[in-house]
């Protein structure tokens, strides 16, 4: 596996590369050293509020963020969210009892952290908002070096769910590598042309000064 770090590419070469849905980000900007949350996606998941962890009081209430996170400000519902975290769940009135309980968990976690403000409320749905996260995963897509050098095909881990999102990067990382090694082969092939082009007029016109 390659684990180069990339470089700054045109946004059309950028968009060529496998990203999932909705993958439309700008191209790789300095970290936002502003952002009160950093969530880690690689190598496990992990949130980290002013630089300290942010301590979740169910195992399910932490995995419910890493959901909405997962899914970078596209709304969920929570009958959607349900089936995700409970795949071979009944719908069951415990059932929805119980990731009531969850939702409401997470949502006082943020407030007593004092970030609520990264979640968008909808009417039965939940949503986060990138711009107000530091994300290793958000800014794998805009192609920074350090956090595609981080992914070692290990997006969150510990959830089923998120095992196609991990195929999915991987897929993006090998991709644009191998269009990176074809735009410099192309690129050598060119200048070669180029400076044959170039000797060829040179003889020419020694030929004609003879």
């Amino acid at each position: 596996r390659l684990r180069h770090a990339r470089q700054r590419l045109p946004a059309e070469a950028r968009h060529r590369g496998g990203c999932p849905a909705g993958a439309d980000l700008p191209l790789y900007q300095e970290r936002k050293t502003g952002a009160r949350v950093r969530v880690k996606t690689f190598g496990g998941f992990d949130v980290y509020v002013d630089g300290e962890p942010l301590r979740f009081g169910r195992a399910k209430s932490k995995e419910l963020f890493a959901y909405l996170v997962d899914r970078r400000g596209s709304s969920v519902t929570t009958g959607e969210a349900y089936a995700a975290l409970f795949e071979d769940a009944e719908d069951t009135l415990s059932g929805k009892s119980y990731f009531r309980t969850i939702l409401h968990e997470m949502v006082n976690t943020l407030k007593k952290a004092g970030v609520e403000e990264i979640l968008v409320k909808g009417r039965n749905s939940y949503a986060v908002l990138p711009e107000k996260l530091d994300c290793d995963y958000y800014r794998f897509l805009q192609g920074d070096p350090a956090a595609v050098n981080a992914f070692q095909n290990d997006y969150m881990a510990a959830y089923s769910w998120a095992e196609i999102r991990n195929a999915e990067l991987g897929f993006k990382m090998e991709y644009d590598n191998r269009w990176e090694s074809s735009a410099g082969k192309c690129a050598g092939f060119l200048f070669c042309g180029a400076a044959l082009v170039c000797c060829a007029f040179v003889a020419l016109g020694l030929l004609y000064c003879v």
